[in-house]
């Protein structure tokens, strides 16, 4: 049995809809899968640079708990 780590991005708060921080799901060059495995986040003290996080999938801020359960 194998583990597969899944992340969603959730909405943004309403005091967090004004700030510059923009957090972004991607996928390797090479991935088989059209979903996103990546999640980038820029790092608050250096604008220039970004924090990058792995997954086995990523769902996008419009997913639905149903559509992670269904798709996993």
């Amino acid at each position: 049995m194998s583990v597969r780590v899944v992340a969603r991005i959730r909405p943004l708060l309403k005091s967090e809809l004004d700030k510059d921080s923009i957090i972004s799901a991607s996928s390797h060059v090479n991935e088989d899968s059209n979903r996103p495995t990546i999640i980038k986040i820029p790092n608050p003290k250096n604008a220039s640079e970004e924090f990058s996080f792995q997954f086995n999938s990523v769902y996008e801020q419009c997913a639905s708990q149903q559509d992670v359960f269904d798709n996993e």
